[in-house]
């Protein structure tokens, strides 16, 4: 009976203690770069492309967020957008005549957003952007902190200006 009370104390003083692996993991997460992730998955996957775009990879471009490029890579690359397979880049610098369906512009590289929506052109690409005033400079959605949690703006002419549809599920997370 000694030996069962004693190993029972053991087992849960073990489950009490915290785990040192699992403190660290919790510390390194970037709860705004898993969050963003998967909003531009959710994005990729519930919003509609012009068909001619609709062929070969589904690529997102990441542009100044070290951490959401690792996430999105890390969770998202092998999945697919619809029949596509998804392509994750770091970019560095747009280039006339690269094609990507979506492009997020941190607000830490805001400045390079200019560069941005001149190198897209009309092409139907979804910019997504992390500064206050992106939806007036050109990008069609925008995560903006509400109530200390991350959500998202639409500007609906924007994206009706590339030829992108935003799915009804989209709109309705959004804030307006």
């Amino acid at each position: 009976m000694k030996v069962l009370l004693l190993t029972m104390f053991s087992l849960l003083s073990m489950a009490l203690v915290p785990s040192k692996t699992s403190d660290t993991q919790l510390d390194d997460a970037d709860t705004i770069a898993i969050t963003k992730a998967n909003f531009l998955f959710q994005f990729a996957s519930f919003n509609d492309w012009p068909e001619d775009r609709k062929k070969g990879p589904f690529k997102i471009g990441i542009v100044g967020n070290d951490n959401l490029y690792k996430e999105i890579l890390e969770k998202y690359a092998s999945k697919a957008v619809g029949s596509q397979a998804l392509e994750v880049h770091r970019l560095e610098k747009m280039q006339n005549g690269q094609f990507y369906h979506i492009i997020y512009v941190d607000g830490a590289a805001a400045s390079a957003m200019p560069n941005v929506i001149k190198a897209i052109g009309d092409d139907p690409t979804l910019v997504v952007a992390n500064n206050r005033d992106a939806l007036q400079k050109g990008a069609a959605i925008s995560f903006v902190p509400v109530d200390g949690m991350i959500r998202y703006s639409i500007n609906p002419e924007v994206a009706k200006k590339k030829n992108i549809t935003i799915g009804s599920r989209i709109q309705l997370w959004a804030v307006n």
